[in-house]
């Protein structure tokens, strides 16, 4: 007996020292099965085998002290027997007893080494600028495992800090809860034998240690007072990371909008990205992967590489910035050079576009400069950038060379174009002397036609005469254009310029002949057109415009044609005509006045004694008919108090 009640007083109900420092619900986990252990082994293994023990003892004795099958309970109360199986339970009730101080005690201390270095903070305690560095160390190990989390709700603990004030008391406590359930041996070792006469109640399990015994509280609030003095360094610790919450936060695709809308040169970009990677420095060189404050092993490593990481990221992302601009310039230069590679590449289709083209190309050595100097300092740039070992990808790497090597491409095409223009400049020479030989042909046909204007006198067939003069006309002028053309394009082949004073002259003859036969042919249409269509459709001012200019243009052309007697007798035929009409216009005019109505159309019936109104069926013709020629000063006096109304 006395052999298994030292075993159990050296028993500890904890697992006591800790390997290493645990996860809290690891922590909780390994003292909880220690408990349960220990627990198990005191309700089965320990009763089982004292209680196997002294059966074995004692089966065999007879009657006497140690009879273990009396019935008298009387003689049982005073049998050594008795007294026996009260000296086991007291040996028990020792070590137990000894078992939760010696394990309580040892939880404590264990607690205690942890966190010796705490134990005299203040709430008010501040942790300073050095993060790597911790002052509170423990005396063994450190207990618990711990990670410090940055995230938008700021700076704290992966497990809450007050997990472990309750978590702790609570494993305190249910160390001695583990030997609360322990049964009497004394009722174990009877309920085998007789059962008693007049048996009086006996206690069922062994009375140890009570959760509220002043040692107890002592060891508990010990307890809970170390853990809570931990928490101020830890406090203080996790405020020192509040100065990286920002960065912590920042979302980099705003901060690379924002920082693009400053329109940055390369020199103040090359800086913000000395900055970042400088802070990334500064963050792996001043935060640790690890430190231990008092009984807690505190991760950073998670917080350290993700503001690290941060800060890379910011780096890169405005090299990826000036990279995409850069991409984006050393395209456009592309784009430009090619725009002047198709051009060197258009075959002019005439001397004027080679002419234009020869001028043009006088412009790209500037171009050239222009865009060179653009590259150049892109390719500082890039410099730049393959200062921080910053990969292109492989497109904006093409872009980039193809860029650097688009000048000397244009270079080489300029030389083979100006050989190929000489080419075609030798061709277009050619096709203008020919071009020049056919024209001539053509002014003298046209000169033969001219000169045969003079035989036309029918007036009968004037549209007929009117439309060859529309085509004479179209041809002359055609003629002008392509004179000009083919001296300016002398002037660019450095030849001679040839004088075409003959066309001129010819343009100059056939101006009479064609204001005779198109005014003479306008001239029947319109008074067809205003003697049979109805009166309503004439525009007197219109009419008088077209009749004034009419007159005039005979009267020129009878002038004119002095010298040839068959037209001359056609536009004094004309001219005669249209001054017969004109008496006609003053009538026109007042029978078309705007302001002439109904009113006005019933006083001039009254007035002339008949009448007349502005039917569809009325012409001009029919109002002559009518002898209204003779009434137009009462028409006209009607029409102009018409008109001021």
């Amino acid at each position: 007996v006395r052999t298994e009640c030292n075993k159990v007083s050296g028993m500890s109900l904890f697992h006591i020292p800790m390997p290493k420092c645990m996860r809290l619900e690891e922590f909780e986990q390994t003292q909880g099965q220690a408990s349960s252990q220990v627990q198990l082994f005191l309700k089965d293994i320990w009763i089982s085998t004292l209680r196997a023990a002294i059966r074995t003892s004692l089966r065999d004795v007879g009657k006497g002290w140690f009879n273990m099958h009396e019935t008298n309970w009387a003689v049982y109360q005073i049998s050594k027997l008795k007294r026996f199986m009260d000296m086991v339970k007291f040996s028990m009730q020792d070590s137990l007893r000894y078992l939760v101080q010696d394990s309580l005690v040892a939880f404590v201390q264990m607690t205690l080494d942890a966190c010796h270095s705490v134990l005299e903070l203040q709430e008010d305690f501040a942790w300073g600028n050095d993060l790597i560095v911790s002052k509170f160390k423990p005396k063994k190990n450190a207990l618990f495992l711990v990670d410090l989390v940055l995230d938008n709700q700021g700076v704290h603990f992966s497990t809450p800090l007050n997990s472990f004030d309750t978590s702790m008391v609570g494993l305190f406590d249910k160390g001695i809860s583990a030997t609360a359930a322990v049964p009497q041996l004394e009722k174990v070792i009877r309920n085998s034998l007789v059962t008693f006469k007049s048996m009086k109640p006996m206690k069922v399990a062994i009375v140890i240690v009570f959760l509220h015994e002043p040692f107890v509280e002592e060891l508990r609030e010990t307890l809970r007072r170390a853990i809570r003095k931990a928490f101020i360094p830890m406090k203080a610790y996790a405020q020192q990371y509040e100065q990286y919450l920002e960065l912590n936060a920042l979302d980099i695709n705003a901060y690379i909008k924002e920082f693009d809308s400053q329109e940055n040169t390369a020199a103040q970009v090359k800086a913000e990205v000395d900055l970042h990677l400088r802070e990334k420095e500064k963050i792996e060189n001043t935060i640790p992967s690890s430190v231990v404050i008092g009984p807690f092993w505190l991760s950073t490593d998670s917080v350290r590489q993700n503001l690290a990481k941060k800060r890379k990221a910011l780096a890169s992302a405005v090299l990826e910035l000036l990279a995409k601009k850069l991409a984006v310039q050393a395209n456009e230069a592309c784009e430009a050079f090619k725009g002047i590679s198709r051009k060197l590449y258009d075959k002019p289709n005439s001397i004027e576009e080679l002419a234009e083209q020869r001028e043009w190309m006088k412009t790209i050595p500037e171009a050239l400069k222009t865009h060179e100097e653009a590259i150049n300092k892109a390719m500082t740039d890039y410099e730049l950038i393959e200062e921080f070992y910053y990969n292109l990808s492989q497109d904006d790497f093409n872009a980039k060379w193809t860029a650097i090597g688009w000048p000397h491409k244009i270079v080489d095409q300029m030389d083979m174009t100006l050989q190929q223009l000489e080419e075609d400049e030798d061709r277009f020479r050619k096709i203008q002397l020919s071009d020049q030989n056919n024209f001539q042909d053509r002014l003298d046909t046209l000169q033969m036609v001219v000169a045969g204007f003079a035989a036309h006198t029918d007036i009968s067939k004037a549209h007929e005469i009117a439309n060859e003069v529309r085509r004479i006309s179209k041809q002359l002028k055609e003629s002008q254009e392509l004179a000009q053309t083919y001296n300016n394009r002398e002037r660019l082949f450095e030849m001679p310029v040839t004088d075409y004073q003959k066309l001129a002259k010819m343009v100059r003859d056939f101006e009479p002949y064609r204001n005779l036969w198109l005014t003479t042919s306008d001239w029947l249409k319109w008074h067809e057109s205003w003697m049979t269509d109805p009166l309503t459709t004439i525009d007197a001012e219109a009419l008088e415009t077209q009749v004034n200019n009419s007159y005039k243009t005979m009267h020129k052309c009878v002038k004119l044609f002095k010298d040839v007697p068959g037209c001359q007798l056609v536009a004094t035929e004309m001219r005669t005509g249209i001054e017969e009409f004109r008496p006609y216009i003053p009538l026109i005019q007042g029978l078309r006045n705007p302001g002439m109505r109904n009113r006005h159309w019933e006083q001039l019936s009254s007035e002339l004694g008949f009448p007349v109104r502005p039917k569809a069926s009325l012409t001009f013709s029919k109002c002559l008919d009518m002898k209204l020629q003779d009434h137009i000063e009462v028409i006209a006096k009607v029409a102009e108090v018409a008109g001021k109304e």
